[in-house]
């Protein structure tokens, strides 16, 4: 899976900057992230893998267990995501540009506690299923403290040098974006810190996912 991520986002990545340095522009943009998405779908098919369908009970928890997840996927994402329409309905095209820079540079923050959670429930997972409830609870402990130490020093840092970020990045006539990065930083802070806990409720039973 991690494998796959870095092929996909270099792929995507790489395929964006070629287009845009070629002079594309609009829906032509779009190209790369569908290519890239399908290759990661490709890439992790379970082709040639044949498995017994689960019946009954456990069929209804798993059904259940996606259906809650995807609302959980969408309820957080699509809202970061929805934000920008809103600031553009709200405000000026000169507003949600200065709103999208500022989100642009608070967010890839975020995906270190994304990539940290792939790790962390499989784990978690394997220590519950074999009844080892202090491997659980430890590692859940050092999840939450490690996310903890990383995204303070992380953001901290965002927060702290957003002007010269802001400066060096987009240039000076984004100077106000560097006063929306602190509150955007606080809030996926906030946000990140409590990944290691919801995972392990996710885990242990399916009224943590509700």
């Amino acid at each position: 899976a991690a494998a796959s991520d870095v092929l996909t986002s270099v792929v995507g990545l790489g395929g964006l900057a070629a287009l845009l340095a070629a002079g594309a522009r609009g829906v032509t943009l779009t190209v790369p992230l569908v290519v890239a998405n399908l290759l990661y779908v490709g890439l992790n098919w379970p082709a040639g893998t044949r498995h017994a369908a689960a019946q009954g009970p456990p069929r209804r928890e798993v059904t259940t267990f996606i259906a809650l997840t995807t609302v959980g996927t969408l309820a957080s994402t699509g809202f970061l995501q929805l934000s920008q329409v809103v600031v553009r309905t709200t405000g000026d095209a000169h507003e949600a540009g200065g709103y999208a820079a500022a989100l642009t540079l608070a967010t890839p923050a975020s995906l270190l506690v994304t990539a940290l959670s792939l790790v962390l429930l499989p784990t978690l997972a394997e220590a519950l299923g074999r009844g080892d409830r202090p491997a659980f609870l430890s590692q859940t402990d050092a999840a939450m403290r490690g996310i903890a130490t990383v995204m303070v020093g992380a953001l901290g840092t965002l927060a702290v040098l957003a002007r010269v970020l802001v400066a060096v990045v987009w240039g000076r006539d984004y100077t106000e974006v560097a006063d929306l990065l602190p509150v955007l930083s606080l809030a996926i802070l906030v946000t990140t810190l409590g990944v290691a806990s919801v995972s392990a409720l996710n885990i242990e039973s399916q009224r943590g996912v509700v």
